[in-house]
């Protein structure tokens, strides 16, 4: 199942992102399904990336997050604001490499 935080951060939606992690307290360290949901997620999207912030691809079998679904760098920021104001809330660093640029 997909969750909202993984719809925010596909989306672009910043501001719901934000919400969502610092407000609600999302877990952003649950996985993202593999196929099903959200491969309808990935494959029908009408928004654009920021081609050079894009993460790279993940091997195959690699675990995502909803970080993974971010394709903007307002959006990624998100998370590593986050990250990095709230150590403690989750196991950022263990289930996901959160990258400060």
């Amino acid at each position: 199942m997909v969750t909202l935080l993984q719809v925010a951060s596909h989306a672009g939606h910043e501001d719901v992102t934000r919400w969502l992690l610092e407000e609600a307290h999302a877990d952003p360290t649950i996985a993202v399904p593999v196929g099903g949901a959200n491969a309808r997620l990935e494959d029908e999207s009408g928004h654009n990336s920021d081609v050079s912030d894009t993460p790279a691809a993940l091997p195959a079998g690699t675990r995502r997050a909803a970080y993974d679904l971010g394709r903007t760098r307002g959006v990624r920021n998100v998370f590593r604001r986050c990250a990095a104001d709230h150590p403690g809330w989750w196991d950022w660093l263990e289930r996901h490499e959160y990258q400060v640029r």
